[in-house]
């Protein structure tokens, strides 16, 4: 779970040095509320399509494949 300003919009999921980072456009007066996200390796099983809410991207980093989704409410 990532706190984030109401309304934070996720730009990019990639590398920022070794780390695998999420950028997103937000609004800092925004009230903070808590988003879930889900950080699944090539092969593993992902919850069921109702629980994903959306892909923000994939990276590659030491040699796996890491892809990020966001979690329903």
């Amino acid at each position: 779970m990532i706190t984030m300003p109401a309304h934070a919009e996720v730009l990019a999921f990639q590398l920022q040095d070794t780390a695998p980072t999420i950028w997103a456009k937000v609004d800092p007066i925004m009230m903070k509320m808590p988003r879930k996200f889900f950080l699944a390796g090539t092969g593993w099983d992902l919850p069921p399509d109702n629980v994903l809410k959306a892909y923000h991207g994939t990276v590659q980093a030491h040699g796996l494949v890491w892809h990020l989704f966001e979690l329903r409410e």
